[in-house]
């Protein structure tokens, strides 16, 4: 039987490398597919909707790849350490993707959608270190993590050159560090785990990563 929903997925894959986000419609995505506009519309009601689920389905693939191999000495910081810098490499090491990822439209669904998953990491960290926040301070975690993300980024792509794709994955989880008030020693002996992680396991791939 036809997956219509994930041939919509595939397809606008493949245009919004070909074209970008903007420059790809809902009837682009129709036409190639043999079908209405409407039924693109049935699947997916807007194109950030179609955008986050590529990047979701990405991201759980990773969550579900870390989980199964790192294993000795686990913790959640550095779980999230090794989730970040592949996912962190992958996203801007290439300026087509990175564009889709930051796209404004993007960002703002992250923004409504996607802040109480970062409360929920900072939750896990913190609790894993006996580390104790209250509510507020956990979504306080989360808002200037966000905040110091996107900036970190804006650096990467407008800056100097300076900050390369490893320092930014550096720089991104340390900054998790920081806000989980861990202390300067354990910060680092998880990030250098993490790094000598990632050079050891090659991860899966997707399409879009290619």
């Amino acid at each position: 039987m036809r997956n219509v929903r994930q041939e919509i997925l595939d397809t606008a894959q493949n245009l919004f490398k070909q074209h970008g986000y903007d420059g790809t419609t809902f009837q682009m995505i129709a036409d190639e597919l043999g079908i209405t506009r409407a039924g693109v519309v049935y699947h997916f009601k807007n194109k950030h909707l179609i955008l986050h689920t590529i990047f979701e389905n990405y991201f759980d693939l990773i969550r579900s790849f870390v989980r199964e191999n790192l294993t000795e000495g686990f913790n959640y910081y550095l779980y999230y350490c090794v989730f970040h810098i592949y996912t962190s490499a992958e996203i801007i090491k290439n300026e087509n993707i990175y564009r889709l990822f930051y796209h404004k439209d993007y960002v703002d669904s992250m923004e409504r959608e996607k802040l109480w998953g970062v409360e929920e990491s900072y939750r896990l960290i913190t609790d894993d270190f006996n580390k104790d926040f209250t509510k507020e301070e956990l979504r306080l975690a989360s808002i200037m993590d966000r905040g110091a993300r996107f900036r970190l980024f804006k650096e990467f792509a407008e800056g100097d050159g300076i900050l390369t794709v490893e320092k930014y994955g550096y720089y991104r989880v340390y900054l998790m560090g920081v806000l989980s008030r861990l202390d300067e020693a354990t910060i680092e002996k998880n990030i250098r785990r993490a790094f000598e992680f990632v050079e050891s396991h090659s991860p899966p791939a997707i399409p879009l990563f290619e």
